[in-house]
């Protein structure tokens, strides 16, 4: 019998238990979670980095992570670029990497296999590489269906304490809507509703619109509060498997950051000794003049500028390089 509520008096006196993370603030012990892309974004040249940090103890994108055990159930790949990949990234003899490539049942003694295995070689991470080719669902928009299936990967991460990370597929739009907006809560992701409903978290990887094309947005959408919601990360390297060196993907910040300090960046590159009104500055800046006050505004507080006149009619603003913030950041290409 499985029915065994318990009153509060127990709940309270036993020590309430934090959360361990294995990749701080993305993914928790026990969590089931989707990390998923459009096609050719990136998801296995992103996932890997990330599972041979684990391996290792090593921070990824300047974030913790718990050593452990890594198993990848390289369902899809094919075995040579599995290998390669993992040559690449460096791993050596020592690395707790479990590789299992090929094809796998979706039955209850494959599933009594990787449980056996997890509790063996202390796993901290499953990555199932891909999901449809686990899960053998006949209609991926069937919530009833899909819940079948994903239920005994959500007790096996829960009764383990392993992670499971699904590795999927974005929709055909690839993260955006039919009109070009962006999915950010978790409708990119290619089947029915249950999925994302299932999982304790849906990790994105999309393609920064309108920027170099080795940037991409990280995103995190469900139940761990403590993700950032969208994070802008570079890759560094050339992921070509042909090309031995290693890659590995560093960290911008946040998307609003970024363009804040870009605004910042293309004001200042305007400005020079002699003052000059708003209007001046916004139309050598370029288009946005909410971005381009709010960035004169932040170089005034930075002391990287001045600002003259009292913001009224027959006194404006003005603003000018601060002449000693000038000399400190070495700038030369002020006119004079």
């Amino acid at each position: 019998m499985n029915f065994n509520p318990q009153c509060a008096a127990k709940i309270l006196a036993r020590k309430p238990q934090p959360v361990t993370w294995v990749w701080d603030s993305y993914i928790a012990e026990g969590d089931l979670f989707v990390f998923a892309a459009f096609m050719k974004v990136g998801k296995s040249t992103f996932i890997y980095p990330l599972a041979v940090a684990i391996a290792r103890g090593l921070p990824f994108l300047e974030r913790q992570t718990k050593k452990g055990g890594v198993l990848i159930l390289a369902l899809e790949e094919h075995p040579r670029d599995v290998e390669l990949r993992l040559r690449k990234l460096g791993m050596t003899p020592n690395d707790p990497i479990y590789i299992h490539s090929g094809p796998l049942s979706n039955n209850e003694q494959a599933l009594r296999d990787i449980r056996s295995f997890i509790q063996e070689k202390r796993i901290r991470l499953v990555l199932l590489d891909s999901l449809p080719y686990w899960w053998n669902v006949r209609n991926e928009n069937d919530n009833a269906e899909i819940n079948e299936r994903l239920k005994p990967l959500l007790q096996l991460a829960r009764e383990t304490g392993a992670a499971i990370g699904l590795i999927h597929h974005e929709s055909k739009y690839g993260g955006r809507d039919a009109v070009g907006g962006s999915q950010g809560d978790g409708k990119s992701i290619r089947g029915a509703s249950a999925l994302f409903g299932i999982v304790d978290q849906a990790i994105l990887l999309d393609r920064r619109q309108g920027k170099t094309l080795n940037q991409r947005i990280l995103k995190a959408i469900g139940r761990r509060s403590e993700s950032p919601r969208e994070l802008v990360v570079e890759l560094e390297g050339n992921t070509a498997l042909s090309d031995p060196q290693p890659y590995t993907y560093r960290l911008l910040g946040t998307p609003e950051a970024l363009s804040e300090a870009a605004a910042k960046d293309r004001v200042w590159s305007v400005l020079t000794a002699e003052s000059q009104e708003v209007k001046a500055v916004e139309a050598a800046a370029g288009p946005g003049k909410k971005v381009v006050r709010e960035a004169l505004e932040a170089l005034v507080a930075e002391k990287r500028a001045r600002r003259e006149g009292k913001g009224v009619k027959g006194d404006p603003y003005k603003y000018a390089v601060e002449v000693e913030a000038d000399m400190t950041e070495g700038v030369t290409t002020h006119a004079e």
